[in-house]
């Protein structure tokens, strides 16, 4: 049997509690399963009957040795929605792309960046792609997938650490 708690007991439990509800909340949102965990936990809420927004993508550009599927994999063990990422990791494709639809694009929330060519379609006014797009506040925030010696670099360990990153510094 439960004891009657005091009122002091109470505010510091419900704040306890609304830290883990953030976390769950976005943890849920970001897999795709919000509206599965809020009828979990018997929440009702007038927002889940509106209509949802296109998600938002994270875009990992930069010449990559590990596949897509690995990748996205990867996204998903850490808790993301696969359906999120958008890859242009190959050679050919980063050559083709046009860096300036970037600009001011409300699409993606951020990108993800490994080593490619310095000079590259849409640049305008820096040496290399990225740093036009670091010094840009019309880019999305940038982050490099780097390796232990801090070169950009995409490998399992990079984007794993990149993807941690984004939870502790954007979200």
């Amino acid at each position: 049997m439960s004891m009657v708690r005091g009122m002091e007991e109470l505010e510091q439990l419900e704040r306890e509690i609304q830290g883990f509800l953030h976390i769950q909340l976005l943890k849920f949102n970001r897999l795709g399963q919000l509206d599965n965990f809020l009828t979990s936990i018997g929440f009702r809420s007038s927002l889940r009957d509106r209509p949802i927004q296109k998600q938002s993508k994270i875009l990992v550009i930069g010449q990559s040795n590990v596949k897509k599927q690995h990748l996205l994999k990867l996204a998903e063990m850490s808790g993301y929605d696969p359906s999120c990422f958008e890859f242009i990791i190959t050679y050919k494709d980063i050559e083709r792309f046009d860096f300036s639809v970037l600009r001011q694009n409300k699409s993606y929330v951020y990108i993800l960046v490994g080593p490619m060519a310095h000079k590259q379609k849409g640049l305008i006014k820096a040496g290399s792609m990225i740093s036009e797009m670091e010094g840009d506040p019309d880019f999305p925030p940038l982050l490099r997938l780097v390796n232990s010696r801090h070169n950009l670099e995409i490998t399992k360990t990079s984007f794993r650490n990149a993807l941690e990153r984004l939870d502790l510094e954007f979200i």
